[in-house]
C-alpha cells in the first residue's frame, strides 16, 4: 500500500507530538524530584539548626510533596495549551514510584496511610500545577 506525503508527514507530525509529550512528562517528572529533594535537604538543615518535635516530621514531608509536585506539574504542562491536568498528573509518578520503593524498602514491606497520602497529595497537587500552567497561559494571551 502506497501512503500519499500528506499521509507521511501527518504520521511524522503525530510521532514528533508524542514524542514531545513524553519530553515534557520527563521534564516535570525530574523537576519534581529534583525540587523534592531540595525541599526536605533544607528543611533538614533547618531542623538541625533548630530542633522541632518529631510530630512536625510527617507534615514537613506532605508539604514537601505538596510543593515539589506542584512546581513539576506547572513545569510539565506550561508549554502545551490544554491537557494540564494528564501532564501535570503524570509528571508526578516518578516522584510516586521513588517514594513507594523508598518506605516498602525502610519499613519492611510495610505500607501504610501516609504513603497512601503522599501518593494522593502528590497527584492532586501536580494535576493543579498543570492545571495552573495551562490556564495562566491562556490570561496572558
Amino acid at each position: 500500500m502506497i501512503q500519499s506525503k500528506k499521509s507521511k508527514s501527518k504520521m511524522n507530525n503525530d510521532s514528533k507530538n508524542i514524542k514531545s509529550v513524553f519530553i515534557k512528562i520527563g521534564v516535570g517528572a525530574v523537576i519534581t524530584i529534583l525540587m523534592f529533594i531540595l525541599i526536605i535537604a533544607l528543611l533538614s538543615f533547618y531542623i538541625l539548626k533548630k530542633p522541632i518535635d518529631c510530630s512536625y516530621y510527617n507534615w514537613i514531608t506532605y508539604i514537601s510533596i505538596i510543593l515539589s509536585s506542584l512546581v513539576g506539574g506547572f513545569a510539565a504542562a506550561r508549554s502545551f495549551g490544554k491537557n494540564g491536568m494528564l501532564l501535570g498528573t503524570l509528571s508526578s509518578f516518578p516522584l510516586i514510584i521513588i517514594l513507594a520503593v523508598i518506605v516498602v524498602a525502610l519499613s519492611s514491606a510495610q505500607i501504610s496511610y501516609r504513603l497512601f497520602l503522599s501518593m494522593i497529595l502528590s497527584l492532586i497537587s501536580s494535576a493543579l500545577g498543570g492545571i495552573a500552567a495551562v490556564n495562566l497561559k491562556r490570561i496572558r494571551k
